[in-house]
This record gives C-alpha cells, sequence and structure tokens, in this order.
C-alpha cells in the first residue's frame, strides 16, 4: 500500500536514481520511525517489513512479482530494512547511554532482570548478532564516530555473509556478488 501511493504522488518519468533517493529519505524513514525503541520484533514482523521494502523496489521499479528479494538488495545497493532498523538501534544505544543517566540506570537494571524480554535483552542480542565485542558499560570509550563506523563495518559485514549464504558464494570479496 505505502509502495503504490508513493509510486502515483511522483511523476512517472523519474530515474532509478530518483527513486533510491526518495527511498532512503521518505520510505525508509517513514517504514522505520521510532524504531530505536523496537524492542520485541517478532519473525512476523522482520518479514512483513523486508515484504515491504521488497514491493516498494519491485512496484517503483516496474519489476517483475518474481524479482529474488536479494537480487533487489544487491541491484539497489540497500541493505534489509531489519538491518537498517538495526543499525538504527545500535547507534541510538551508544548515543543514549553516554548522554542519559536514567538510561544507563535503566539499562542496568534491566541487565539484572536474566530472561525478560527488554530492552537491554534486545540490545545485548544484537551485540551478539553482529559480532561486537563490546560490554554495554564500555560504550563512553568510543567516540560517536567510532561507534558509527564499527556498527556500520559489523552490520555491513552480517549483510554480505548472509548473501553469499543465500548465492552459495565461496568468495570472501564483494567482487563475487556481480
Amino acid at each position: 500500500i505505502i509502495a503504490i501511493t508513493l509510486k502515483n504522488s511522483i511523476p512517472a518519468k523519474t530515474s532509478g536514481k530518483a527513486w533510491l533517493i526518495f527511498y532512503k529519505s521518505v520510505f525508509l524513514t517513514t517504514l522505520t520511525f521510532a524504531c530505536k525503541t523496537w524492542s520485541n520484533i517478532t519473525k512476523n514482523t522482520i518479514d512483513k517489513i523486508n515484504s515491504t521494502q521488497s514491493n516498494y523496489f519491485k512496484t517503483t521499479l516496474k519489476l517483475p512479482k518474481s524479482t529474488p528479494n536479494t537480487g533487489l538488495l544487491i541491484l539497489t545497493g540497500n541493505i534489509p530494512a531489519i538491518n537498517y532498523i538495526h543499525l538504527i538501534q545500535l547507534n541510538y544505544i551508544h548515543k543514549s547511554w553516554n548522554n542519559n543517566e536514567l538510561i544507563k540506570r535503566i539499562l542496568n537494571k534491566q541487565s539484572l532482570e536474566h530472561n525478560e524480554i527488554n530492552f537491554y535483552s534486545h540490545v545485548h542480542s544484537l551485540f551478539l548478532h553482529y559480532n561486537i565485542e563490546v560490554c554495554m558499560h564500555d560504550l563512553d570509550v568510543f567516540t560517536r564516530g567510532e561507534w558509527k563506523k564499527l556498527v556500520k563495518t559489523r552490520v555491513k559485514s552480517v549483510k554480505l555473509y548472509n548473501l553469499r549464504m543465500v548465492l552459495g558464494s565461496t568468495k570472501h570479496t564483494k567482487k563475487s556478488f556481480f
């Protein structure tokens, strides 16, 4: 629905590059609104987010519905929307940890609540998923720029690994996808 609405609101002769700019500035921003604090993201929600992203590209770029989602990501140079959400969340936790004592106290309290589904456990699972070998208590060691670079590198490496697995590639270079 979002993709069709956006498609109808933009002139038909819009270039592919313009669609990508629109995707990043409007569509992705709308799709990920307030995602900084989402903590209980289910597989069903992830599937819906990724499906919405795929449908956007297929509709706006006039591609067949049978176009594989992995191919769409490679073609457009994007990461799955869920990885983008994780990128936002990981950057948000660094900013919050370093600028807000209340957030620190809440996260410290949540860290003691074992086997609970809360924001701390979600962030901890993201650290594990993206191989970020940092204790949350050490986040203030990183400058914002250092943290953003680390997180972006880790999210990208997991994305490339996942694409290699889907495509059955054994090469470890970006060139192996094209």
